[in-house]
């Protein structure tokens, strides 16, 4: 939908500059999530393994996105049940909303903490034991942790 909004404001020209404006700021981060999203739950990971499946994803029609077999695109084999399978988060997504945090500390803490649960878990010598990752850098992600927990927590409250 987003590429023909923006073919569009081609045609548009300067007329086209506020929906433009409006455009970016609703999907500004969706291909940034959206790739952060394949490697936090594709069966394999791996960042080819993550192209492949952003490029499977892109070819899906959107009435497809809904579908089972989406999983096929996470690198899961047709056989897998999805109400039979369980996943979870490796925590690429959610230590990428920690400001200042560079890829390379994002893969190392992944990989050392094993997923996302591990991460949250971790206590601050268990941060600091990865490697790139000091008594400050720990202190930020704990910290950003706990921000992005609140912040999940209020969004539930006020939905209520």
């Amino acid at each position: 939908m987003a590429a023909e909004i923006e073919r569009d404001c081609v045609e548009l020209g300067a007329e086209g500059r506020l929906i433009r404006m409006q455009l970016e700021e609703l999907v500004g981060h969706v291909p940034r999530e959206k790739s952060a999203v394949i490697v936090d739950y594709h069966a394999d990971g791996g960042a080819e393994r993550t192209q492949e499946g952003l490029e499977a994803l892109a070819a899906l029609p959107y009435q497809d996105l809904l579908e089972f077999e989406l999983l096929a695109v996470l690198g899961y084999p047709a056989s897998v049940n999805p109400l039979d399978h369980s996943v979870s988060p490796r925590g690429y997504r959610v230590l990428s909303h920690i400001p200042r945090l560079p890829d390379a500390v994002v893969k190392r803490v992944v990989s050392t903490l094993l997923g996302l649960e591990g991460i949250v878990r971790a206590s601050q010598r268990e941060l600091e034991a990865v490697e790139g990752v000091g008594t400050v850098r720990a202190r930020e992600i704990r910290e950003g942790l706990r921000r992005l927990q609140e912040h999940n927590l209020m969004d539930r409250y006020l939905q209520l």
